[in-house]
């Protein structure tokens, strides 16, 4: 007979300041979930003050995303401050370039996650994913778009 597991999630204020442990979906980016959870924070902040998403390939929303991003990643505690180097300023362009377009793939993948998760709650098998998923899919795009 297996035992029930009680399991603790953060509200999302609490989380979103100290997120804990991302779980991670690519060992070869293992140091980019830490920058996704400060981009995404951003595009929050950004849709708030604007009230629309970065539009696509405007370079004047992206230069909007980095400076909010920079803000927001200074005022953070230092155990989730990120570096913002040459890098990281490309993928915060890059999420900004494609924040209000619809990738057909990468919502299919997200689709499919959310069902699993769905499943797993309704029939109390498996453990569900811990607070933070973040899927970086870049060089999915084509080559002068991130």
């Amino acid at each position: 007979h297996k035992r029930a597991k009680e399991l603790a999630f953060k509200p999302l204020r609490s989380a979103l300041a100290d997120p804990g442990e991302f779980l991670i979906t690519d060992f070869a980016k293992f140091d980019k979930p830490p920058l996704l959870h400060l981009a995404f924070q951003a595009l929050g902040a950004f849709r708030s003050k604007h009230g629309r998403l970065p539009a696509v390939h405007a370079a004047a929303d992206a230069a909007a995303l980095l400076e909010l991003a920079k803000v927001i990643n200074e005022a953070a505690p230092a155990a989730i401050k990120v570096t913002l180097d040459e890098d990281a300023e490309r993928a915060i362009a890059a999420l900004a370039h494609g924040a209000s377009a619809e990738l057909s793939p990468m919502a299919a993948m997200f689709g499919g996650i959310t069902g699993q998760e769905v499943i797993k709650a309704c029939t109390g098998k498996f453990h569900p994913l811990h607070q933070f998923l973040y899927f970086d899919a870049l060089e999915a795009l084509p080559e002068g778009i991130s």
